[in-house]
């Protein structure tokens, strides 16, 4: 049941590594999923999700790999804090050259977040029996990945039961102006959508009406102290409880680094199984 790509049997979760070809984008893109055992051992079992995105010039593998994702997960598991959970990371950059990929957003040619609410999500949930609705769903990013995770939950409440923002790049740092690089550049129209889509002033603009739909979703934000994007960080979380709204912020010793997102993982990974375990008990 592996794919024939990449399957790494090790422990109580696997990794498996497919594509799924999209007709948005028209080009493959690759996936990564961190499965557990009973999804091979229980064919009539269903479990939660957590989309885990990665971070710039990142891809797919990246949590499986210098994220160790399988082994944190053996970990909680081990120590009763992780019941079984299928973890996703899709590929939003990387790979190959000659295809214009920069985040999460839909940019210029190269609709990203449609291929990923249209045809990433219902593919994989169909293929691992996953996911299926708000209180089955989580979404987690570092980074890139982490100003994905927040932008995509604000604009899709529905969809997410929580958000668990690491190092996020929320909106673009003072020395990012994107009007600056050369219209050629493919970094160029990532930082306009991240400008465009900036997740403390979508709060501040936000109507009463939207601010009640975001207080459905738990919002989880996770930074170092010495990290780069630090005060970006605290610029959201102001701006989110200014508008009434319960998050919570760990400020931490760390850095931008792989070290202090695999120590957020495992904080993550126990807060998710909690929220999809009280809906369970609902």
């Amino acid at each position: 049941m592996c794919s024939p790509l990449f399957c790494d049997a090790a422990g109580a979760y696997r990794v498996l590594t497919d594509t799924i070809h999209s007709e948005i984008l028209k080009a493959p893109r690759a996936y990564t999923a961190v499965v557990p055992e009973a999804y091979f051992s229980r064919p009539e079992a269903s479990f939660p999700i957590v989309y885990l995105l990665h971070g710039m010039y990142g891809d797919n593998e990246d949590w499986a790999v210098k994220g160790h994702a399988a082994a944190i997960c053996d970990s909680l598991a081990a120590a009763g804090k992780l019941g079984d959970v299928v973890i996703v990371t899709p590929c939003a950059g990387g790979a190959d050259p000659k295809i214009q990929q920069h985040g999460y957003f839909n940019i210029p040619g190269w609709a990203y977040e449609d291929f990923f609410f249209k045809e990433l999500v219902p593919q994989v949930e169909r293929r691992f029996r996953a996911g299926g609705s708000k209180e089955r769903r989580a979404i987690a990013g570092l980074s890139m990945g982490g100003g994905g995770t927040t932008s995509y939950a604000q604009r899709h409440p529905d969809i997410f039961t929580a958000s668990w923002a690491m190092s996020a790049l929320m909106s673009l740092p003072s020395d990012r102006d994107p009007e600056q690089l050369p219209e050629g550049s493919k970094v160029r129209p990532y930082y306009i959508s991240v400008r465009d889509l900036d997740c403390a002033r979508f709060l501040i603009d936000a109507a009463p009406e939207t601010i009640e739909t975001l207080k459905t979703v738990k919002w989880y934000q996770d930074c170092g102290d010495n990290d780069f994007l630090r005060d970006i960080n605290l610029d959201y979380y102001k701006a989110l409880r200014g508008r009434g709204i319960d998050g919570r912020l760990r400020m931490r010793p760390g850095a931008h680094t792989w070290e202090f997102w695999r120590a957020s993982l495992a904080e993550a990974l126990p807060e998710f199984d909690s929220l999809f375990n009280q809906a369970a008990q609902r």
